[in-house]
């Protein structure tokens, strides 16, 4: 009866019964209904349970109860969903979805997510996500993109472009690929549109 109360005030509040695994007074009930079938044997409570769309699946009550509605706040914050690494609530699950492929299973989830334009091949997502935002606000602010190595957020970035050969996009803005020599410059961009070279060559 206290577990039934706390969950029917949880409902009055939410109208729902979506409960985090951290919530300090349900928490550790719900993960027991759904673990150990815990008071599912009251028919009237599991009726009451259901009747409010309780969720038995416990990792389909993970992507309901904390990961979509995160999503769901992120879009509804930035209308996208190139969530970078770095975000303290959502960084890690999207590493997760795209190189393991979790929750893709839940197929309304990936198609709520391809909806919104979410990328899930991991070296296109650090473009859009990472890289390619920094440089729009360089190019933004210095009409141009001649960075400098010692700049602290593009600096390394530029030097993996340099050598090799990444984000080719940046042709289009004038990105130096020799910062100060324009025949160097010519001859490296030229250089791309040549077969890439093999373990062995050598000049590899």
């Amino acid at each position: 009866m206290k577990v039934w109360a706390r969950l029917e005030a949880y409902y009055k509040e939410h109208e729902h019964l979506r409960v985090p695994i951290s919530d300090t007074k349900l928490g550790s009930a719900v993960h027991d209904i759904r673990s150990r079938n815990n008071f599912l044997w009251h028919a009237d409570f599991k009726a009451w349970l259901d009747e409010r769309g309780f969720v038995y699946d416990a990792r389909r009550a993970h992507l309901e109860d904390e990961v979509w509605p995160k999503f769901m706040a992120y879009y509804k914050d930035h209308k996208h969903l190139r969530v970078p690494q770095s975000d303290p609530e959502l960084g890690r699950v999207v590493t997760n979805i795209r190189n393991k492929n979790y929750f893709l299973w839940h197929e309304d989830f990936k198609a709520w997510l391809d909806e919104r334009g979410f990328i899930y091949d991991p070296h296109r997502a650090h473009l859009e996500d990472e890289v390619w935002p920094k440089f729009m606000a360089y190019y933004k602010d210095h009409e141009h993109l001649r960075v400098p190595q010692s700049d602290p957020k593009l600096g390394m970035i530029v030097c993996h472009i340099r050598n090799r050969n990444n984000f080719l996009w940046l042709y289009e803005r004038g990105f130096k690929m020799h910062a100060t020599n324009a025949r160097k410059n010519a001859e490296r961009w030229a250089a791309l549109n040549e077969p890439p070279l093999a373990p062995g060559d050598p000049s590899y």
